[in-house]
């Protein structure tokens, strides 16, 4: 998902939630196992610290990918598809 693509999908300023960084030119990553938007510094040290996951972790992860995936269907972002 791309900086542009979150801005329209969820109606924010497309900050960083990690540290608060926003800049359209940047790399940014949306997060689906935490429901965050990271830049890619941020990103990487949140990756980096991940050792285990559990299977609720998955389960969360699938649920706020939908959602996310659902919102931008809903504005046009993505076409609908199944997954």
């Amino acid at each position: 998902m791309t900086w542009v693509e979150y801005v329209a999908t969820t109606d924010t300023w497309g900050m960083c939630d990690c540290c608060g960084k926003y800049d359209a030119n940047e790399e940014y990553y949306y997060v689906a196992m935490v429901n965050d938007f990271y830049c890619k510094t941020c990103f990487e040290a949140w990756y980096n610290s991940q050792k285990y996951l559990s299977p609720s972790d998955y389960k969360k992860e699938r649920e706020n990918f939908n959602s996310m995936t659902k919102k931008m269907i809903q504005k046009g972002i993505l076409s609908e598809r199944r997954f």
